[in-house]
Protein backbone atom coordinates (compact mmCIF):
# COMPACT_ATOMS: atom_id res chain seq x y z
CA UNK A 1 0.00 0.00 0.00
CA UNK A 2 1.19 3.22 -1.03
CA UNK A 3 2.12 5.68 1.76
CA UNK A 4 1.75 9.35 1.39
CA UNK A 5 4.96 12.03 2.42
CA UNK A 6 4.53 13.99 5.01
CA UNK A 7 4.76 16.91 3.31
CA UNK A 8 1.05 15.77 1.17
CA UNK A 9 -0.06 14.64 4.54
CA UNK A 10 1.07 18.48 6.10
CA UNK A 11 -1.53 20.10 2.77
CA UNK A 12 -3.88 17.36 3.82
CA UNK A 13 -4.24 18.37 7.58
CA UNK A 14 -3.81 21.95 6.91
CA UNK A 15 -6.76 21.74 3.88
CA UNK A 16 -9.36 20.20 6.57
CA UNK A 17 -8.43 22.82 9.06
CA UNK A 18 -9.32 25.66 6.49
CA UNK A 19 -12.94 23.48 5.99
CA UNK A 20 -13.24 23.81 9.90
CA UNK A 21 -12.75 27.01 10.08
CA UNK A 22 -15.06 27.89 7.36
CA UNK A 23 -17.57 25.54 8.44
CA UNK A 24 -17.16 27.18 12.62
CA UNK A 25 -18.11 30.66 11.40
CA UNK A 26 -21.25 29.71 8.97
CA UNK A 27 -22.51 28.00 11.75
CA UNK A 28 -21.13 30.16 14.51
CA UNK A 29 -22.89 33.43 12.53
CA UNK A 30 -26.18 32.06 11.18
CA UNK A 31 -29.29 32.06 13.36
CA UNK A 32 -29.86 27.96 13.01
CA UNK A 33 -28.39 26.19 16.46
CA UNK A 34 -31.92 25.39 17.16
CA UNK A 35 -35.98 25.90 16.04
CA UNK A 36 -39.00 25.02 17.21
CA UNK A 37 -43.17 25.76 16.44
CA UNK A 38 -44.27 28.40 18.95
CA UNK A 39 -48.25 28.80 18.86
CA UNK A 40 -48.21 27.91 14.60
CA UNK A 41 -45.09 30.29 14.50
CA UNK A 42 -41.67 28.94 13.20
CA UNK A 43 -38.67 30.13 15.42
CA UNK A 44 -35.18 29.27 15.16
CA UNK A 45 -32.57 30.67 16.62
CA UNK A 46 -28.67 31.10 17.07
CA UNK A 47 -25.98 32.68 19.33
CA UNK A 48 -26.92 36.35 18.29
CA UNK A 49 -30.51 36.48 17.21
CA UNK A 50 -33.68 34.69 16.95
CA UNK A 51 -35.90 35.08 14.02
CA UNK A 52 -39.25 34.25 13.50
CA UNK A 53 -41.43 34.90 10.01
CA UNK A 54 -38.29 35.68 8.33
CA UNK A 55 -38.28 38.65 10.50
CA UNK A 56 -34.61 38.16 12.90
CA UNK A 57 -34.01 40.68 16.04
CA UNK A 58 -31.18 40.62 18.33
CA UNK A 59 -31.20 37.51 21.10
CA UNK A 60 -33.31 38.99 24.25
CA UNK A 61 -31.77 39.09 27.63
CA UNK A 62 -33.82 36.56 28.91
CA UNK A 63 -32.20 34.07 26.47
CA UNK A 64 -29.25 35.16 25.97
CA UNK A 65 -28.27 33.18 29.02
CA UNK A 66 -24.68 31.91 30.62
CA UNK A 67 -24.58 28.82 28.24
CA UNK A 68 -24.76 31.18 24.94
CA UNK A 69 -21.94 33.53 26.97
CA UNK A 70 -19.97 30.31 26.35
CA UNK A 71 -20.20 29.33 23.22
CA UNK A 72 -19.93 32.56 21.75
CA UNK A 73 -16.76 33.67 23.72
CA UNK A 74 -15.13 29.91 23.43
CA UNK A 75 -16.00 29.70 19.94
CA UNK A 76 -14.77 32.99 19.07
CA UNK A 77 -11.36 31.86 20.34
CA UNK A 78 -11.37 28.85 19.10
CA UNK A 79 -11.75 30.01 15.27
CA UNK A 80 -8.68 32.19 16.11
CA UNK A 81 -6.81 29.43 17.62
CA UNK A 82 -7.43 27.29 14.60
CA UNK A 83 -6.90 30.52 12.06
CA UNK A 84 -3.29 30.86 13.51
CA UNK A 85 -2.96 26.70 13.60
CA UNK A 86 -3.80 27.48 9.37
CA UNK A 87 -1.07 30.07 9.30
CA UNK A 88 1.31 27.97 11.24
CA UNK A 89 0.58 25.27 9.11
CA UNK A 90 0.95 27.93 6.15
CA UNK A 91 4.60 29.30 7.22
CA UNK A 92 5.45 25.09 7.71
CA UNK A 93 4.83 24.55 3.96
CA UNK A 94 7.03 27.24 2.69
CA UNK A 95 9.97 26.84 4.82
CA UNK A 96 9.78 23.00 6.02
CA UNK A 97 11.01 23.61 9.47
CA UNK A 98 9.39 20.84 11.38
CA UNK A 99 9.29 22.66 14.29
CA UNK A 100 6.58 24.09 12.92
CA UNK A 101 4.31 21.34 12.34
CA UNK A 102 4.90 20.72 15.98
CA UNK A 103 3.63 23.92 17.01
CA UNK A 104 0.56 23.76 14.33
CA UNK A 105 -0.41 19.90 15.79
CA UNK A 106 -0.46 21.68 19.59
CA UNK A 107 -2.73 24.78 18.29
CA UNK A 108 -4.62 22.37 16.44
CA UNK A 109 -5.09 20.36 19.60
CA UNK A 110 -6.69 23.41 21.44
CA UNK A 111 -9.00 24.41 18.56
CA UNK A 112 -10.70 20.87 19.11
CA UNK A 113 -10.71 21.71 22.85
CA UNK A 114 -12.00 25.27 22.09
CA UNK A 115 -14.41 24.40 19.10
CA UNK A 116 -15.39 21.55 20.64
CA UNK A 117 -16.81 23.35 24.30
CA UNK A 118 -18.28 26.02 21.90
CA UNK A 119 -20.53 22.87 20.61
CA UNK A 120 -21.08 21.78 23.72
CA UNK A 121 -22.71 25.45 24.92
CA UNK A 122 -24.33 25.32 22.19
CA UNK A 123 -25.81 21.73 22.77
CA UNK A 124 -26.52 22.59 26.06
CA UNK A 125 -28.36 26.24 24.84
CA UNK A 126 -30.54 24.22 22.69
CA UNK A 127 -31.50 21.65 25.06
CA UNK A 128 -32.73 24.85 27.69
CA UNK A 129 -34.47 26.65 25.03
CA UNK A 130 -35.97 23.17 23.43
CA UNK A 131 -37.00 23.08 19.42
CA UNK A 132 -35.25 20.89 17.46
CA UNK A 133 -31.27 21.42 16.66
CA UNK A 134 -30.71 23.34 13.85
CA UNK A 135 -27.65 23.63 11.08
CA UNK A 136 -25.72 25.42 12.93
CA UNK A 137 -25.47 22.67 15.63
CA UNK A 138 -24.47 20.20 12.44
CA UNK A 139 -21.86 22.62 11.08
CA UNK A 140 -20.21 23.05 14.27
CA UNK A 141 -20.10 19.08 14.88
CA UNK A 142 -18.62 19.08 11.59
CA UNK A 143 -16.05 21.29 12.55
CA UNK A 144 -14.89 19.94 15.82
CA UNK A 145 -14.32 16.38 13.14
CA UNK A 146 -12.46 18.17 10.08
CA UNK A 147 -10.31 19.60 13.39
CA UNK A 148 -9.39 16.48 14.74
CA UNK A 149 -9.06 15.10 11.64
CA UNK A 150 -6.62 17.75 10.71
CA UNK A 151 -4.41 17.93 13.94
CA UNK A 152 -4.53 13.85 13.66
CA UNK A 153 -3.42 13.94 10.10
CA UNK A 154 -0.51 16.83 11.00
CA UNK A 155 0.96 15.14 13.97
CA UNK A 156 1.08 11.87 11.98
CA UNK A 157 2.90 14.48 8.79
CA UNK A 158 5.13 15.26 12.09
CA UNK A 159 6.36 11.97 12.99
CA UNK A 160 6.81 10.17 9.63
CA UNK A 161 8.96 13.68 8.96
CA UNK A 162 10.86 13.27 11.62
CA UNK A 163 12.66 16.26 14.04
CA UNK A 164 14.79 17.86 11.16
Amino acid sequence: MPQCSPMLQAIAGTVQLVLCLIFCIVGFAIPQWGSATVSGIDVHYGLWEYCANDNCVSLPDALDSAKVSVAKYVGMVGMVVAAGTIVVAIIFLVTKKVKLLTVSAEEGCLAILLIGAEFGAGLSFVNEAGGDFGASFGLTLIAVLLALSGTITLIVAKCRHGSG
